[in-house]
């Protein structure tokens, strides 16, 4: 309806508006034709009228005929000598004609003398007759008189009126005809765009199964044949563009590392979820992508890659994480590839660093072992109490090199290990203590074990391990004589607690103390030292089993070491 009345209102105001325009100028070309008309007619006349013999003075039989000739055509004539006396007039009678000013000074008659056309028109008031007159004025140049003409006002108003009058009628007849084809057009033009925009709509809508009407005239028909036409092929490429689109973004997705799709000008095409995991900012599509970073100088300054012109790779390094960078140019768009390598290079690091210290680790009881040998070689007849010295050094020093060897094996497989691959099964953690009491028996420090759980979801060589980790260190470094070991349950938690009796250790050493052969035995205990792998091995195992290790201050002014362990 509202498309009807769209198309009906633009074409009737159109035509209107046309019709309109035409009838104004038609009206203003009618009443100037009409002008001329009249001119013409009073020229006529005026020519018959300077055949006329005139005399010098009021001739009653002149003044009778002049009467009847301007009672036949309606106007007025005056005869008007060259000096401007008024010889005769037909509107009046002789007394008032012999009263009247003198016509030298009339536009009229002025024009009539001077021009070279020996005629004057006005269009003016009559000072005589007080009404509006147009007046022709013709100099008879043989008789030395002017003969001047005119119609009242009315006259030409009365026509003006009449053809106004017709004009009017034929305006609204053809407005009514305008109405009625306007309607015509309307409707049967927006019964067609209707039915195109129904269609328009459903291909808004992406439906799949659209149908097309049918038109009887051939050139909406062929419109809507085309129109057929390209939505099968739209159609068509629609579907080939949604499978690549996901096939894109089921890449995209999947891959470990972070993509981001730009084009030229940094508006953002695709990315994936890990590139803002990375960057620790949110990307919107159709966005540019500097917009999302702009209040970030550290990401403006690691983004000055986007101004080259040419593939790079580089590393750099973002909020404490190592990345390598590829920058790759696909026609005008920019593919950007992010490889997180700081596990890499901290492999690599922590490769370097576990060969130095185990080679430093080693290198003390090798050393200590070669000392003993060497003396025992070039002394054989050493006294027996001292070679037993000598020997019994040579085995404890072997011994420590086998613990170093066993933790560093540990803490490897731990490493490799990731996550943990093996079924669990509850078990009685009485089996663990009692293993525990047996070798801690002749322990210089007394154990006291407390258990709030009778089984415990964990693999028993790894709470084993945990707790002689613990308990060990606790027994090289306390000065004390108690030891407490607690196992309990907290909030779906298991935990385990080794409390010592000091001395504390310092709070800016108690995340080192984690580090793989990181020792705090200046701090502790000057003559007794470990490889620095036990507590590295603690966490490596509670990070297993989704828990985490905390070391706190005890009442005892000792130290408190409590791992957690969630599944």
């Amino acid at each position: 309806m509202r498309l009807f009345l769209k198309l009906f209102f633009t074409f009737f105001l159109t035509f209107t508006i046309l019709l309109s325009t035409f009838l104004y100028f038609s009206n203003k070309s009618i009443n100037s034709e009409l002008e001329n008309n009249i001119l013409s007619e009073l020229k006529s006349k005026t020519s018959i009228l300077c055949l006329i013999n005139y005399q010098k003075t009021f001739d009653p039989l002149l003044h009778q005929k002049i009467l009847e000739i301007s009672k036949q055509a309606g106007m007025r004539i005056t005869i008007i000598e060259t000096n401007g006396k008024v010889l005769d007039d037909s509107f009046l009678e002789k007394e008032r004609v012999e009263q009247m000013d003198n016509h030298k000074n009339r536009p009229e008659v002025i024009e009539a003398t001077t021009s070279a056309k020996e005629e004057g028109i006005s269009f003016r008031k009559s000072e005589t007759m007080k009404q509006e007159m147009f007046y022709y004025a013709k100099f008879c140049k043989d008789k030395n008189i002017i003969i001047r003409v005119a119609y009242p006002s009315d006259y030409i108003e009365n026509l003006s009126k009449i053809f106004k009058k017709e004009n009017i009628s034929l305006y609204f007849f053809l407005i009514s005809l305008i109405f009625i084809v306007s309607l015509f057009f309307a409707k049967k033009i927006s019964s067609q765009i209707i039915k195109l925009d129904l269609v328009a709509e459903e291909l808004g809508k992406e439906n799949q199964n659209i149908l097309f009407p049918e038109f009887k005239e051939p050139t909406m028909s062929k419109l809507s044949g085309i129109i057929y036409k390209i939505y099968n092929t739209m159609k068509d490429k629609n579907i080939k563009l949604k499978y690549e689109q996901e096939k894109l973004n089921l890449i995209f997705s999947i891959l470990e590392q972070g993509m981001i799709l730009l084009e030229k000008d940094n508006t953002v095409v695709k990315f994936n979820s890990k590139v803002e995991k990375y960057l620790n900012i949110n990307i919107k599509e159709k966005c540019n992508f500097f917009d999302s970073i702009s209040n970030n100088y550290e990401l403006l300054e690691f983004f000055d890659i986007l101004n080259s012109s040419t593939d790079k790779i580089l590393k750099k390094l973002l909020d404490k994480r190592i990345f390598e960078i590829y920058l790759k140019f696909i026609g005008d768009q920019k593919l950007i590839v992010f490889y997180d390598i700081t596990e890499r290079e901290q492999y690599i690091g922590f490769k370097h660093q576990l060969i130095e210290n185990i080679s430093h680790e080693l290198k003390t009881p090798i050393s200590t072992i070669m000392g003993y040998a060497e003396t025992l070689i070039d002394n054989p007849n050493i006294k027996k109490e001292i070679q037993n010295n000598f020997l019994n050094g040579i085995y404890k020093n072997s011994k420590v090199m086998i613990e170093i060897i066993d933790d560093i094996i540990e803490i490897h497989k731990l490493e490799t290990l990731g996550k943990i691959r093996e079924n669990i099964e509850e078990f009685s953690i009485d089996d663990i203590l009692n293993e525990l009491k047996d070798y801690y028996l002749n322990c210089s420090k007394q154990i006291n074990f407390t258990t709030k759980i009778s089984k415990i979801n964990i693999i028993d060589y790894h709470l084993l391990s945990v707790m002689k980790n613990l308990i060990d260190n606790a027994v090289k470094y306390s000065e004390g004589n108690t030891i407490d070991v607690e196992i309990s349950r907290e909030n779906e938690e298991s935990i385990v607690r080794v409390s010592d009796e000091g001395p504390i250790i310092p709070k800016n050493e108690r995340e080192r103390i984690f580090e793989r052969f990181y020792t705090v035995s200046k701090s502790r205990n000057k003559d007794k030292s470990g490889s620095g792998l036990g507590l590295s091995i603690v966490k490596h195992i509670a990070n297993l089993y989704k828990g985490e290790v905390k070391l706190y201050t005890n009442s005892k002014r000792g130290n408190t070491f409590e791992v957690s362990f969630k599944i």
